[in-house]
């Protein structure tokens, strides 16, 4: 069985927000659970802790009760929630209505994994106090809930070996952060995946690194990549044919407009920064992502793994990634037309599931 766990990166932009965060944020992720939950699907939200850390410690409390709340409704109505670090809102400031981030602490290696004496937190005790936050949060509404997977922030689990110590560490052995094939260094992102396993899934053993397929153990880290199209014929095809779509259904549907910006974004529009982009977008492989993908394409990814995996006599666990932030009517739409399309023509080797569902016999 292919089981597929949709989430969502619970998270603002980190460039401008141009509407409140509830706006931004909240409201477009309670729209997206309702959907799912209507189509027999759930949303495993990955929730950026540290900007609900950081706004409660500068006295705006509003956005962070409406995180919680938000929470907690996803784990009474069957969804579910874990953890997901983006490491520079430690060092954020807020004035004249705009946040300001310090990019150089973007990757949670950033802050080091050693003890610190001058009371700043490293990155063991981000993730403990995250972990602890959900927990306490979320198991008096559901005393089974454990916080046992993580996302790193702008997929940047590399260097991993320290930071899947960390992890263990504290209980928490899925990852799901790795893309296959992608490749990204910017001074902000800095990861290489074109040499993992070529499986769906596999064990880490810290010390071996994430190219290596590890035995099932309780020192090991079970990687659920975000599904994506690599060293696949034909893959610039289906970028093109993905946004000569995306345009079309702009044209038919009314779309929201953009509420916020990314950091990317908001550095300019330099030719360089243009070339730069261009060449992501090209070198880049082709993610199961609600952001911005036609449901036909996400089709033609599950169906890639259905082809290249022996998904009815094994089961596999693949993740679909996207950003309430960034979603739209469309995405909405096209989403909801992936969730029926499965439902309706795959339902005997395909199913929705969230990371509780994912257990082994040594866990």
């Amino acid at each position: 069985m292919l089981n597929i766990c949709i989430t969502a990166d619970h998270e603002l932009f980190f460039g401008d927000n141009y509407v409140p965060e509830e706006d931004v944020l909240i409201k477009p992720t309670y729209n997206l659970m309702d959907m799912l939950g209507e189509n027999g699907a759930s949303l495993v939200i990955m929730s950026d802790v540290l900007s609900i850390f950081r706004y409660r410690e500068l006295g705006m409390n509003e956005f962070p009760e409406s995180m919680e709340e938000q929470l907690v409704y996803a784990i009474k109505n069957g969804h579910d929630v874990q953890l997901h670090i983006h490491s520079h809102w430690i060092n954020s400031t807020y004035s004249n209505g705009k946040w300001e981030f310090d990019y150089s602490k973007y990757k949670i290696h950033d802050l080091g994994f050693e003890d610190r004496r001058d009371g700043t937190p490293s990155a063991a005790d981000v993730i403990r106090n995250g972990k602890k936050y959900l927990e306490d949060l979320l198991i008096p509404v559901d005393s089974s809930y454990v916080c046992r997977a993580f996302r790193a922030g702008g997929w940047n689990l590399m260097p991993e070996r320290e930071l899947l110590k960390a992890l263990l560490n504290e209980g928490i052995w899925i990852d799901t952060s790795i893309f296959k094939g992608g490749r990204l260094e910017t001074g902000i992102h800095g990861f290489d995946y074109t040499n993992v396993p070529e499986s769906i899934n596999w064990w880490i053993d810290p010390d071996m690194g994430i190219e290596h397929m590890a035995q099932m153990d309780d020192d090991a880290v079970f990687e659920m990549v975000i599904g994506s199209c690599y060293k696949m014929p034909g893959l610039l095809v289906k970028k093109i044919e993905n946004s000569l779509l995306g345009r079309i259904r702009k044209k038919r549907l009314s779309e929201t407009p953009p509420r916020g910006t990314a950091f990317a974004d908001a550095q300019g529009g330099t030719l360089s920064e243009f070339a730069k982009k261009l060449g992501n977008y090209l070198g880049q492989p082709l993610m199961l992502s609600y952001d911005g993908v036609c449901k036909e394409v996400m089709l033609g990814i599950v169906k890639h793994y259905l082809k290249s995996y022996d998904c009815e006599n094994n089961d596999y666990y693949l993740s679909v990634i996207g950003h309430p932030k960034s979603m739209g009517n469309i995405a909405l739409l096209e989403l909801e037309g992936f969730c029926r399309r499965i439902n309706r023509d795959y339902k005997s080797i395909v199913r929705f599931v969230n990371t509780s569902e994912i257990k082994f016999q040594k866990r």
